[in-house]
């Protein structure tokens, strides 16, 4: 018997195309190559748990992102994320993503909007969106929406 086990198997629902997903480290981004390992903890930098998610949305090594729970509380922080918003993981966990982000729609620049697109995303549709920090109104992000789990959660990927 292999040591190794899979968190998961994805199986699209009737009429849907198969989508290939990833596992990647919530804290450096980096992607598992070969079987999931018994523990979850990243062979790489051994602080974040790996996650799961569709191919095209999974973060890069480095990336800034966040990891949002259903509750649109933020349960984990990337260190490329660390580093843009100039805080560390336990500062952020536990806060409620618009404490940090709302969209740079002028048209609807409140946190609703943003609430509302994370909702969307965490249904499986991968999102594109523009945000804006808290506070500071000449910065724009770029970032990817996209479901992640174990756990259903929401991947924000901020990208450059």
């Amino acid at each position: 018997m292999s040591p190794a086990r899979h968190l998961r198997v994805v199986v699209p629902e009737p009429g849907q195309e198969y989508r290939p997903s990833v596992h990647f480290c919530g804290h450096c981004g980096e992607r598992l190559v070969g079987e999931m390992p018994l523990s979850r903890v990243c062979d790489h930098c051994e602080l974040g748990m790996y996650l799961e998610a569709e191919a095209e949305a999974a973060p890069s090594a480095g990336a800034a992102f966040l990891v949002v729970d259903r509750n649109l509380f933020v349960c984990a922080v990337s260190l490329g994320a660390e580093e843009l918003l100039g805080l560390e993981e336990p500062e952020a966990v536990n806060r409620h993503v618009t404490d940090f982000f709302v969209t740079a729609d002028v048209e609807a620049p409140g946190p609703e909007t943003l609430v509302a697109e994370i909702l969307r995303a965490g249904y499986g549709e991968t999102l594109r969106t523009v945000l804006r920090p808290i506070g500071e109104f000449g910065v724009r992000m770029f970032a990817r929406l996209a479901t992640c789990g174990p756990a259903q959660s929401v991947l924000i990927v901020l990208d450059d």
